[in-house]
């Protein structure tokens, strides 16, 4: 799947910390992923740039590896 849909092994465990029907924030995620909550932000920004996840940070369920 990180292959297919061409995201790093962090943005890949990101989007597993999420539930769908989840609007989360940049810390609660940073700390689900034991991260940094600048190195949280990264991730989520890469996700949003890619699709994966939009500026309220909600799973983008449309994309067609989720």
């Amino acid at each position: 799947i990180r292959t297919l849909c061409n995201i790093s092994l962090a943005e890949y465990q990101g989007i597993m910390k999420i539930n769908i029907t989840e609007r989360i924030t940049c810390n609660v995620l940073s700390e689900k992923m034991g991260l940094s909550v600048s190195r949280g932000s990264r991730i989520i920004d890469n996700l949003v740039r890619k699709g994966y996840l939009d500026k309220k940070l909600r799973l983008i369920t449309s994309c067609k590896c989720l």
